[in-house]
């Protein structure tokens, strides 16, 4: 019986710090605050934009935790 080939992953490696999503996140809502403080942007731009700040956050903690999930299962199955 062959076993079946590993496709290659397309994902990037793991990334230390900030994702780039949570920083161009970070920055749109800084330019958005200050769009709102000039008189140019609604509050719900700036209400958007803080939850989408939160959005990339919350994906990052997901992303890490499901690392760490994985590399304990991944520890268990090979009986460590």
């Amino acid at each position: 019986m062959s076993a079946r080939p590993r496709r290659a992953s397309t994902r990037p490696g793991p990334r230390r710090g900030r994702a780039p999503g949570v920083a161009q996140a970070k920055e749109s809502q800084r330019i958005v605050r200050d769009r709102f403080d000039a008189g140019l942007a609604p509050v719900n731009d700036l209400l958007r934009s803080a939850m989408a700040v939160l959005e990339a956050d919350s994906h990052q903690t997901a992303a890490a935790i499901d690392v760490l999930i994985s590399a304990a299962l991944l520890d268990r199955a090979r009986g460590r």
